[in-house]
């Protein structure tokens, strides 16, 4: 293993330690509302999860499409995800994306909240394609710069630009804020093309202060994605070759 790689799977060792399974309740709502819009954009059998965490999304993935391969750096993630879910029913390999290669074709490839933790997004990316089939989809969902809890932070004087990192950013290692705009051209020099978009989860305030707030009042920041897409915390991409 090249020496860069060896330091980034220490990097993201550390980055592991900082994510506790239990106690995150208003993140595990929040990760489901991403799949609740994700789930009927996935059309193919064969599925490629990159970066599965503590396996919130692995657990809904691995019901609807039996044919799943998970993919992380993180042995950590690995073993917790392997124990919480029917792991006979997946395929998964432990290691950093960088490394990762496969002869295998895919119809769907996720890759929720990993582009703003990656060295090389546009690597990545790239990568990504080759594993795709024909008419297959990269799924890619990001934190948005231009949140509104983002926007209310910069009011706020706790970040000078909606871009710059927050204390959260920085406790969890992100290397970038995306912008639409910027994943737009991170994944068009990857030689791949956005076929559709969306904004998921207007979210005013932090993860901290939600994290009681009633499910019917969080429901209601879910529903209302569509009326202000560019606000919203997450951005959603589906690309094609």
């Amino acid at each position: 293993m090249p020496e860069k790689y060896k330091l980034e799977k220490n990097r993201l060792k550390k980055v592991a330690n900082w994510y506790n399974p239990r106690n995150k309740r208003i993140e595990d709502i929040i990760i489901n509302y991403r799949l609740d819009v994700m789930m009927p954009m996935i059309k193919g059998k064969k599925v490629l999860e990159m970066g599965c965490s503590t396996g919130v999304m692995t657990r809904r993935l691995i019901k609807k499409f039996p044919n799943l391969s998970v993919i992380d750096g993180s042995h950590k993630y690995i073993e917790y995800v392997k124990k919480i879910i029917n792991a006979k029913r997946a395929e998964f390999i432990v290691s950093l994306f960088e490394d990762f290669e496969t002869k295998e074709k895919f119809d769907d490839i996720i890759m929720a909240n990993v582009l703003e933790h990656v060295e090389n997004p546009v690597h990545i990316l790239k990568k990504a394609k080759n594993w795709l089939k024909k008419n297959g989809r990269i799924h890619i969902i990001v934190p948005n710069a231009n949140s509104l809890h983002r926007i209310i932070g910069h009011k706020m004087g706790l970040i000078k630009r909606v871009t710059d990192f927050s204390k959260n950013d920085k406790k969890i290692e992100h290397r970038r804020v995306y912008t639409a705009e910027l994943l737009k051209r991170d994944i068009k020099i990857a030689g791949l093309r956005a076929v559709f978009s969306k904004g998921i989860f207007l979210k005013p305030l932090s993860h901290t202060q939600m994290n009681n707030w009633n499910k019917k009042i969080l429901d209601a920041f879910f529903r209302v994605s569509d009326i202000f897409p560019e606000h919203c915390s997450s951005i959603y991409f589906i690309c094609k070759k």
